[in-house]
């Protein structure tokens, strides 16, 4: 039974007591709508083209009310999100199931980067890369290579001339835990992956000169004003093979199936 202080059921148990409330809402919700609203204000039940809407008033009843999509859109419109401050050159931001995303163009230009094991450098080198891709959706980074010095939506993807990706294109970052998407966390995701010591994991198939270790290729162009980027190879969706642009990469890695 609900009244208006506490919920029990058959057996007297009160399901306000530290335990009981999760338990009690997880069986409830195992049988049809409308249910008891234990201590809910309220619950929308999804049926074919419409909303049904159960709440108790002030009296202790329970009420009922149909609603459209349209009014439930413009209920939920009221909710203000703002992203806050993007990072320059983001290109795209959004909120799904599996997070916030973020997509952000890297124009082509010098970084300096440490290299580990066997006939690396000892101390940090400073290399041109071309223009790059970074994109992350919860604690999840991708990042890829482009030829093309602007930015477009169709521009096709190669592989990021880094040990540390996976043939998707997702960052592993090791021990390294990177920070969950946002405004204000975005920068330093990329700074956890540039400043991170690049082993030889990941790095083959990265170059064309360097098919097994794209770490000599990193090497071989520190003295370049420019990455020649006729050695990236392509970037390829895992299933088919084919090549991908941006918009598809956005598609398949940073949105849920549902938005697809």
């Amino acid at each position: 039974m609900t009244t208006g202080t506490k919920t029990t059921d058959t057996t007297g148990r009160d399901y306000c007591e530290p335990g009981l409330i999760r338990a009690a809402l997880l069986q409830m919700l195992h049988g049809p709508g409308p249910h008891p609203l234990l201590q809910s204000q309220a619950e929308l039940i999804l049926y074919e083209g419409q909303y049904l809407l159960h709440w108790v008033d002030q009296h202790e009843q329970d009420q009922f009310k149909f609603l459209s999509a349209q009014h439930v859109r413009e209920a939920f419109a009221e909710q203000e999100i703002a992203s806050g401050w993007l990072p320059p050159c983001v290109q795209q931001w959004g909120m799904n199931a599996k997070g916030t995303w973020m997509l952000q163009w890297m124009p082509a230009g010098r970084q300096t980067i440490t290299l580990t094991g066997k006939s690396m450098p000892e101390e940090p080198i400073s290399i041109p890369l071309p223009a790059l891709v970074f994109a992350g959706v919860g604690t999840t980074y991708y990042v890829w290579a482009a030829k093309e010095e602007d930015f477009a939506p169709s521009l096709s993807l190669y592989r990021a001339p880094f040990p540390n990706v996976r043939t998707d294109g997702s960052i592993c970052f090791g021990t390294n835990q990177p920070p969950e998407v946002s405004s204000t966390t975005f920068p330093a995701a990329w700074q956890v992956f540039i400043s991170s010591p690049f082993n030889g994991d990941l790095a083959q198939s990265k170059s064309t000169h360097h098919q097994s270790d794209v770490r000599h290729q990193l090497c071989a162009v520190r003295k370049k004003q420019r990455y020649p980027v006729s050695d990236l190879q392509p970037a390829t969706d895992y299933l088919d093979r084919e090549p991908i642009t941006v918009a598809q990469a956005v598609e398949r890695y940073l949105l849920p199936k549902g938005e697809r």
